[in-house]
């Protein structure tokens, strides 16, 4: 009887560390033109604010790689970033399509663009926090052994938003933002064990999923 007890316990817990709420918004301001050129790739930059904080690269990775495919090649963004050095730098990157516009009346950065075109620039703006947590857990070592006995949780919150540009019109095509929250537990009875809710996975598959619909036709 108790051992069912506590595998029912265990089970409520490992569902609730699975759960993770997700909100995806999709704003289309123009339609995106023809599919894309033989030639042409997706590139995926993160935002900074001022200093205080860069968009994790890991997570625009991530985004990248749910986006590429046969049908919409995305090239590296170190592989865009070396190309264009330094205009798409943190301090220097174009912050709206009037600012894109000037950069393109550039001959010298048009013309690295024609090289390896880009179609689309897409800058994804956010990041993951911890937004509360609670509970309790002591462990200790002993003659016999140690261990730690206690239950803690907290949860954090994964907020970004995207912004997509069509490179060849100087236009934003349109945004798309996502919001995953989740709680994550560590239960402990000698040993703790982590079960983790993976909000950033979910933000991740949530806008990747999105940004190929906005881009692709007929996805």
């Amino acid at each position: 009887m108790n051992r069912c007890g506590s595998c029912t316990a265990l089970a409520t817990v490992l569902w609730l560390a699975g759960c993770v709420n997700t909100s995806v918004e999709q704003l289309r301001q123009s339609p995106p033109g023809a599919a894309l050129a033989t030639d042409e790739s997706v590139v995926v930059l993160g935002r900074s604010q001022q200093g205080e904080y860069r968009t994790e690269g890991g997570f625009t990775q991530c985004v990248a790689d749910r986006m590429d495919g046969p049908d919409l090649p995305v090239t590296p963004a170190q592989t865009f970033n070396d190309r264009l050095f330094p205009w798409f730098e943190p301090r220097t990157a174009p912050q709206n399509v009037d600012d894109l516009r000037r950069l393109l009346d550039d001959p010298l950065i048009a013309q690295r663009l024609q090289q390896n075109p880009v179609r689309y620039l897409v800058w994804i703006d956010g990041t993951t926090r911890d937004t509360d947590s609670g509970g309790s857990m002591g462990c200790a070592v002993g003659p016999g052994g140690g261990g730690c006995l206690g239950f803690a949780w907290w949860e954090k919150n994964a907020a970004f938003e995207a912004s997509v540009w069509d490179v060849t019109r100087a236009a934003e095509v349109g945004r798309v933002s996502v919001d995953a929250s989740g709680t994550s537990y560590m239960p402990a009875v000698i040993v703790p064990v982590p079960l983790l809710a993976r909000t950033e996975a979910a933000a991740c598959s949530g806008l990747g999923d999105q940004l190929r619909e906005l881009l692709v036709p007929g996805e």
